[in-house]
Order: structure tokens, then C-alpha cells, then sequence
């Protein structure tokens, strides 16, 4: 499970303290292509394959929810630099059903010729709404 990816043990006690996993996102293919594997745990999924965005976005969002963070990609698809952006939604944890609120801090990451190829994150679970 190459997507999954192993943080060193000081980043697991971060994690672990501040219910907070972190992700990337490819652009191109519109999928995260690595999780931190406390990101399954918030989610409630397994680890055998990572979401796409669209999954993500329709699935795992709360509905009222969607547009908020769809207009939030494009403001951040819009931008340039290494911009990051604060996110709050809710989610709906896969393996429960519980609807969890989210606070999301993601940022631009560009190639060598200012070309935006992914974005990556850190997700923090605030608990149930």
C-alpha cells in the first residue's frame, strides 16, 4: 500500500495528539496519492485505496457541505503561489455514519515552472458535530 504513507514515530505522536492526518493531491489524476495513515482513521475507511477527489467530495462531505468546499477548490486552483487556505466542513465518517466536523489547512504546490500540479494538507478531526 504505497499510498499509504509512514511518518516517522515523533509525526504519529503529533498526529495521534491533535487527531490531525495529513494528504496529497494530484492534480492530474485527481486523487490522493499519499494519506498519512490517520487520515483512514478520521475518514472511517480502509487502507486499501485512497479516494478520488470526486468520492471524496460527494461521498464523504456532508451534503450542505459540498458546494462550500467545491468553491474553495477552485479559489485555491485560482490563486498562485504557495498560498494556504483554512477549510471547515463536516464529514460523514464511512464506518459509522457520524457526522464530524473537519478543519482543513491546505496549500499550492507547484512544479519548477510555477505550474500548479497538487495541493497538499492536514485534516484535523474536531469530534462530532
Amino acid at each position: 500500500m504505497k499510498h499509504v504513507k509512514k511518518n516517522p514515530d515523533h509525526v504519529d505522536l503529533l498526529e495521534d495528539l491533535t487527531a490531525t492526518g495529513t494528504w496529497y493531491l494530484d492534480l492530474q489524476t485527481m486523487t490522493f496519492t499519499e494519506m498519512s495513515e490517520k487520515n483512514y482513521e478520521i475518514y472511517g475507511i480502509s487502507k486499501e485505496k485512497p479516494p478520488s477527489y470526486e468520492d471524496f467530495l460527494f461521498n464523504y462531505v456532508l451534503l450542505d457541505d459540498q458546494p462550500y468546499c467545491e468553491q474553495k477548490r477552485l479559489e485555491i486552483l485560482q490563486t498562485q503561489g504557495p498560498q494556504k487556505f483554512l477549510l471547515e466542513f463536516r464529514i460523514i465518517k464511512q464506518d459509522t455514519g457520524a457526522i464530524h466536523k473537519q478543519r482543513v489547512l491546505v496549500q499550492r504546490v507547484e512544479d519548477g515552472e510555477n505550474n500548479l500540479i497538487g495541493l497538499r494538507g492536514a485534516t484535523t478531526d474536531c469530534g462530532p458535530t
